[in-house]
């Protein structure tokens, strides 16, 4: 093939066609090990009803922006949160290092949100410039990891189609409980160690 662009030139002109993996977007994050003694929350019962919960098929980031962007359009919502509404993604994460895995289990959600996100980033990156590195990890076993501003670019895993525009969410980060091996039909621990962890 004959050309009179030399690969570099050939490169930085693809550059332009295909968006960055992870757009750099200032976000931040803030690991709390004991939230119920870290946080001091006020709690204010406006309601003696119980909460709606619903079961939404679909790709739950997804739905989490849907519901988001629903209900900073709705008239109502929109008077009385003075703006936008953030419905945050709860993500069950790998406990010592973002998007990472525990050798005995599948994928898990957080590696796929890493994928189509800056999550990673936003868990690895200081909150100003000027601070020493920040290390989220490991995530306590009570513990969580709030990160304001995860910007999604790529849709679900099927297809991982660019999102235009981002939209962002806020994420809680949170290690799940993993069940330690039993005997005896689960009544007792197999190793010895278990029995003492929290």
């Amino acid at each position: 093939m004959e050309s009179s662009n030399t690969s570099r030139q050939v490169a930085a002109g693809i550059a332009n066609f295909i968006p960055p993996n992870d757009p750099l977007v200032g976000s931040w994050s803030i690991k709390y090990d004991n939230p119920t003694k870290d946080l001091e929350m006020i709690r204010n019962t406006q309601s003696t009803r119980p909460p709606v919960f619903q079961v939404v098929a679909g790709d739950p980031v997804m739905v989490a922006i849907s519901y988001a962007m629903a209900d900073t359009t709705s008239e109502a919502n929109r008077t009385v949160s003075g703006g936008r509404v953030r419905v945050p993604f709860i993500s069950a994460a790998y406990r010592y290092r973002p998007a990472g895995i525990h050798p005995a289990d599948p994928p898990s959600y957080d590696q796929d949100l890493c994928k189509r996100s800056n999550l990673r980033q936003t868990l690895t990156m200081s909150r100003r410039p000027d601070e020493p590195y920040t290390h989220y990890s490991p995530i306590s076993a009570t513990g969580g990891i709030f990160s304001d501003t995860v910007v999604v670019h790529r849709g679900p895993w099927h297809k991982y189609e660019l999102l235009e525009p981002p939209h962002d969410l806020p994420v809680v980060s949170v290690a799940p409980l993993r069940r330690p091996p039993a005997i005896g039909r689960g009544s007792v621990y197999k190793n010895d160690e278990d029995k003492t962890k929290p």
